[in-house]
């Protein structure tokens, strides 16, 4: 829906996109995809807030590796999902004893932050008072965080982050137009000193560590009165450093919209939120392979 003053609204979400202050940051790009703005499908039509999610299963030895960047067969990127299949009664109830799925909102810590704000990690405790998140989620990003309730099952899942068994996706709005469909970003991220004397996440850096993301184009969007353009990708890190997707994005010309910390202009000030929201999250749970699921807020 485009609205007077340059504004479109996604449905059923808080997410509003200055596509004025997007258009006079993109008024030097030369290449604009004059196409119409697509309605959002109802499953899309959802708020950005804190709420739990039932995994399913999935079915085994319907794997498919991810392919090269130079692999024409674009719509394999990502992998193809296997069959989802919901829990059964007493799985269901055995797997809620020991893990939680939870959606984070944006604008919220995972864990009580040095000024002791409010946090994911406190609104859960006062609900199960064992319960941990087995790893996090920036600040700004939503989407889904796994939390051990149990000592055992904290440990579990933990270690399989560590050895990265877990996969994880990630859907985000991007400024512009990636030049492809699709691609592997394979660059360091390491840590840099700010004019400020603050230490930040960057390319390369001190003491940069291997940093690997693959991404794909979902949809493109532009709005035909400002120029606006911005595209809907979807990510998966196969590492996991410190602002790795907002790094990477903006290391190919597409940074995400609302990053204040890496975006400049009218990139990091046309969203009241960083556009990126961990949406698929699969681990290893005694024999099974679990997938949850989060729509997306925009």
């Amino acid at each position: 829906m485009i609205q007077q003053g340059g504004w479109v609204q996604h449905k059923g979400t808080l997410q509003h996109i200055d596509t004025k202050m997007l258009g006079q940051y993109q008024q030097d790009f030369s290449n604009r995809h004059k196409i119409t703005i697509p309605p959002f499908e109802d499953s899309t039509n959802i708020e950005d807030e804190l709420y739990f999610i039932t995994p399913k299963k999935l079915t085994k030895g319907i794997e498919t590796p991810l392919p090269d960047a130079n692999n024409n067969n674009s719509s394999n990127l990502l992998g193809v999902s296997p069959l989802k299949i919901a829990l059964d009664e007493t799985t269901r109830e055995q797997l809620q004893r020991n893990l939680l799925f939870v959606n984070k909102p944006s604008h919220l810590h995972c864990v009580p932050s040095r000024s002791g704000s409010d946090s994911l990690a406190t609104q859960v405790l006062a609900l199960h008072q064992d319960s941990k998140p087995c790893h996090r989620l920036d600040r700004d990003t939503s989407g889904i965080v796994l939390f051990g309730l149990t000592k055992d099952a904290h440990r579990d899942v933990s270690m399989q982050f560590e050895a990265r068994t877990t996969s994880k996706t990630y859907v985000a709005l991007v400024a512009g137009r990636p030049e492809k469909d699709y691609g592997i970003v394979n660059l360091p991220i390491g840590k840099e000193k700010t004019k400020e004397g603050f230490n930040r996440w960057a390319i390369g850096g001190d003491k940069p560590r291997e940093s690997i993301t693959h991404w794909n184009v979902d949809r493109v969007f532009t709005d035909a009165e400002t120029g606006a353009v911005f595209t809907r990708v979807n990510l998966k890190p196969l590492t996991g450093r410190g602002h790795q997707l907002r790094l990477h994005m903006k290391a190919i010309g597409c940074p995400i919209l609302g990053d204040t910390i890496h975006g400049d202009g009218g990139v990091a000030m046309c969203s009241p939120r960083l556009c990126l929201h961990a949406q698929k999250l699969q681990i290893d749970w005694k024999d099974l392979r679990l997938e949850a699921e989060s729509i997306s807020p925009f």
